[in-house]
């Protein structure tokens, strides 16, 4: 298997805790009677830093963090969060799906990029090297 496909299983299997964990606390959140996107946002902000956590050390193989690789990732995560609300409120609002769809929608989305920037901006190799086999 090629470390790329490694690490695309790896990102889903973190991807998947993460968003089963970070979808219990945005529906518990919805049915205390929080907003949608209150909600959502809580469950994001729980569900970063457990991704953060368990990517950079087992699906990117980072030994070392840095301020600088928080910052990138948590760049990432906020183009892709900002992604996921627009497919949440445009699900929810101009396509008229439920709003429990709407928020599953705006994970997947969430996810998508979220692998995007991690693998080419937050936890890029330093030194790639090409191999022409």
């Amino acid at each position: 298997m090629k470390p790329v496909h490694l690490q695309f299983f790896k990102y889903l299997a973190v991807g998947a805790l993460n968003s089963a964990i970070g979808l219990f606390c945005i529906f518990g959140c919805m049915k205390l009677g929080l907003n949608d996107v209150l909600s959502n946002a809580i469950g994001y902000i729980v569900g970063f830093f457990i991704s953060y956590s368990a990517n950079s050390r087992w699906t990117f193989n980072q030994r070392k963090t840095s301020a600088s690789t928080f910052v990138r990732f948590l760049s990432v995560i906020c183009v892709a969060y900002a992604c996921n609300i627009v497919i949440l409120l445009a699900a929810k609002h101009i396509a008229h799906f439920d709003r429990w769809i709407s928020q599953i929608l705006g994970v997947i989305t969430y996810t998508l990029v979220g692998f995007a920037g991690a693998r080419f901006f937050s936890f890029r190799a330093k030194n790639t090297t090409t191999s022409s086999t």
